[in-house]
């Protein structure tokens, strides 16, 4: 608007001075002084005519300008409000002028109240005299910017809250302090997990430093980065000259298969146990070394941990195991030895004593037999009462010979020497089942032709002995006999119903009588 009346008052002056210059022109009498004049105003209004155009385009110039700032000043206030972080503005003493949405809702309070409030409200109150001493700072020029300044806030409405602030000072042109910019950060999270992080790695420590052995931790390189106590003894130096350095810095003799393995498990990212032999004060010791890679989140090894263990007493008291074993296997061997032998014997007996019952008590008593027989058809027919007498020693004669007879076999069935065991077990099984009215079923597969007598004898007496506790406490009249050559030997098995368990006695000379 301004420009366009300049730009009319300029119009009419141009006409007035050529309405002059014509009435100059038109006079009789020429006056050069005053068409010079005409002419340096025409010139001076040509000239101001130029200065209004500068001045209309810098006016125009102004007028872009002012808009652009005042977008600029919308974009600014815009991304002030809308910032993800807490932004706020105060004086030099820390009173809130302005503040965005985000430091609203961190402490808790609207925008419009936040305003003229103290910020040393919002902070706890053991901190607010630490506070209190940075804004001095600040104010007297000590510092001119704090970064990651962390602080606990304790809003009043809501839970407290860890924050990392960042300020910066406004001054004006004489150096005063004008104002103060804030960015708060909520770091809560952050706060927890590293007090996590601390609590973790003081677990950690506690549980190294009490671990009985060895337990180093090393980089890629080779360098320290953790010892525990008992490394720091052994070796006579303290922890903090670990740290950071090799085994050469430390003038320590690596075992070549320790130097080795760290290569190896960074190389194969795999874990490493060995044990290796190494040579003390008091002689040689066994360490069991267990080195494992320590990665990243790609998988990457950073360092790599080790944890030895002394395991020389426990290699000792192994090999003293391994001895005893082999002399309890030796004893074992002697005692088996020792009980075939006097199985052996028993059985040598049982068969003399069968033999001399058979061939010398049992022909004597067929002898007395045949005599009193013959001695009964001798006599008359008249003395009966002679005869019944003879008769009944005759029967009583004939039942010692059939006594005599069983009891050799018992002792030593001749038949397991001369047709073998399945023959002597079956012949068996078929006089105690007509004898205790026991059903007995016999289940044989293929044997050697020769088993060893010893073996022949053992199976037989199990099977013997088992089916007499059948017919005494099974109260049973049904049981099955197995015998069966396996991988392991030459087992016989005794079954009796309903449970189907395998009779005791069997179990208890199986393994001894295995061939």
């Amino acid at each position: 608007m301004q420009d366009n009346v300049f730009g009319q008052q300029m119009e009419a002056a141009r006409k007035r001075w050529e309405t002059l210059f014509e009435q100059v022109n038109a006079l009789p009498t020429k006056a050069p002084l005053v068409a010079e004049c005409l002419e340096e105003l025409s010139i001076s209004t040509q000239e101001l005519e130029v200065a209004a155009e500068q001045l209309r385009q810098q006016n125009e110039e102004l007028t872009f300008s002012r808009v652009e700032i005042e977008k600029e000043r919308q974009r600014y206030l815009e991304l002030f409000e809308f910032a993800p972080d807490g932004y706020l503005v105060t004086d030099g003493r820390g009173n809130i002028r302005e503040a965005n949405r985000a430091a609203a809702d961190l402490l808790r309070l609207h925008q419009d109240l936040l305003a003229h409030k103290p910020l040393a409200l919002f902070i706890s109150k053991k901190e607010r005299p630490a506070f209190y001493q940075r804004l001095n700072e600040l104010e007297l020029g000590v510092q001119e910017k704090v970064h990651d300044w962390e602080i606990s806030f304790s809003p009043r409405e809501g839970p407290p809250f860890y924050g990392a602030l960042t300020v910066s000072t406004v001054r004006d042109a004489k150096g005063r302090l004008v104002g103060l910019r804030w960015l708060i950060q909520d770091i809560t999270r952050r706060c927890r997990a590293e007090e996590a992080l601390r609590g973790s790695e003081e677990r950690f420590r506690v549980f190294m430093q009490n671990l009985p052995g060895i337990a180093f931790m090393k980089d890629v390189r080779g360098r320290y980065v953790f010892v525990n106590t008992v490394v720091a003894k052994m070796f006579g130096k303290s922890l903090d000259e670990w740290i950071g350095k090799t085994d050469q810095d430390l003038g320590l003799t690596v075992v070549p298969s320790h130097k080795k393995g760290h290569h190896l498990v960074v190389e194969s990212r795999e874990v490493l146990q060995t044990i290796t032999t190494i040579s003390e004060e008091d002689g040689l010791h066994s360490w069991l070394v267990n080195q494992f890679p320590v990665s990243d989140k790609t998988g990457t090894p950073m360092m790599v941990g080790v944890i030895a263990i002394d395991i020389t007493a426990q290699k000792k008291t192994e090999e003293a195991l391994r001895k005893s074993e082999k002399a309890l296997q030796r004893s074992q061997e002697e005692l088996r030895a020792l009980a075939a032998r006097l199985l052996s014997a028993h059985e040598e007996e049982r068969r003399r004593v069968s033999r001399e019952l058979h061939d010398d008590l049992n022909q004597q008593l067929a002898l007395l037999t045949i005599k009193v027989e013959s001695l009964e058809k001798e006599l008359p027919s008249s003395p009966d009462l002679i005869r019944t007498e003879l008769g009944d020693l005759r029967k009583v004669a004939e039942e010692l010979s059939d006594a005599v007879h069983r009891l050799a076999y018992q002792l030593h069935p001749a038949i397991l020497d001369d047709l073998g065991l399945t023959v002597a077990l079956q012949s068996f099984i078929q006089d105690f089942a007509l004898r205790e009215k026991v059903e007995v079923k016999f289940t044989h597969q293929t044997l050697p032709d020769r088993l060893p007598p010893e073996i022949a004898s053992c199976l037989y007496r199990v099977t013997q002995e088992s089916l007499r506790n059948v017919a005494r406490h099974a109260r049973t009249s049904r049981a099955s006999v197995t015998l069966k050559k396996t991988q392991q030997g030459i087992f016989v098995s005794i079954l009796i119903p309903p449970e189907g368990k395998e009779d005791s006695a069997s179990l208890a000379w199986r393994n001894e009588c295995a061939s």
